[in-house]
């Protein structure tokens, strides 16, 4: 539900450190971290930083309004909500553990800073909206983080994909076609063209789309998420993918 009315009305956009959902928050995050030591670890949550945070507190309609005619209060806006992004991510890492065991995100592991990054907004921007306001935030959050995924929503986005490759600390783009477009397995030129800028990819699918996969594209630059009926069809997965690599 948005909750900003203007722009111009806004209070700053600003992490208060006594303020009780975070707090809250950080209280889960130390739960998790007790009862998970020496079981399991704790996943880094879904931040919505950037353009999203500010969809979320206008609204996305409103919002593309507002670049329009007020850009400079969405100067103000982005800046400030970019600045929220490395202390909210430093809280939710000490607290979690994450300091001294690592970090999760997309059930890849990473012994440093690890995050999905994503700004779903950007199927709605031109190219010259996104270059000014959300390619440099990605660009700081890529930077900050020691290896990053970048969750990349539907073709409408496609058009940054460029911009998006050029990022130099991106390792990882997860695409998701969308409702109503082609399956993942239509999308292997643009796998190959992902690959090609020096950046992985995250593929879901069946044993027999992995297969499929694992023949058309680099294997240093995949990630697969799969499933199997039994440990029996999963050992042997496995054991394709060793002969075929």
């Amino acid at each position: 539900m948005p909750v900003i009315e203007s722009w111009h009305d806004a209070p700053p956009l600003r992490l208060d450190p006594k303020n009780a959902i975070w707090q809250k928050m950080l209280k889960v995050a130390e739960t998790y971290a007790r009862v998970g030591e020496g079981r399991f670890l704790v996943s880094v949550i879904d931040l919505h930083s950037n353009m999203d945070a500010l969809s979320g507190l206008r609204g996305p309609q409103q919002l593309m309004l507002d670049l329009h005619d007020c850009p400079e209060m969405i100067d103000k806006a982005m800046a400030e909500a970019r600045a929220t992004y490395q202390p909210v991510y430093d809280g939710l890492f000490a607290a979690s553990k994450m300091d001294e065991r690592g970090s999760v995100a997309m059930g890849m592991y990473c012994d440093g800073k690890h995050a999905i990054v994503q700004s779903d907004v950007i199927c709605m921007l031109s190219p010259e909206q996104f270059r000014r306001w959300v390619l440099p935030a990605l660009e700081e959050e890529t930077s900050f983080l020691d290896h990053s995924v970048m969750h990349y929503d539907g073709p409408g986005a496609l058009v940054h994909l460029d911009d998006v490759l050029a990022l130099p600390k991106l390792d990882i783009i997860q695409w998701v076609p969308g409702a109503g477009a082609a399956p993942l397995p239509e999308w292997m030129d643009l796998y190959r063209r992902i690959q090609r800028a020096g950046k992985a990819v995250v593929l879901w699918g069946s044993a027999d789309e992995i297969k499929h996969f694992h023949r058309e594209l680099r294997p240093d630059l995949v990630v697969y998420n799969t499933y199997a009926g039994s440990e029996q069809e999963a050992e042997a997965l496995l054991a394709w993918l060793e002969r075929h690599t």
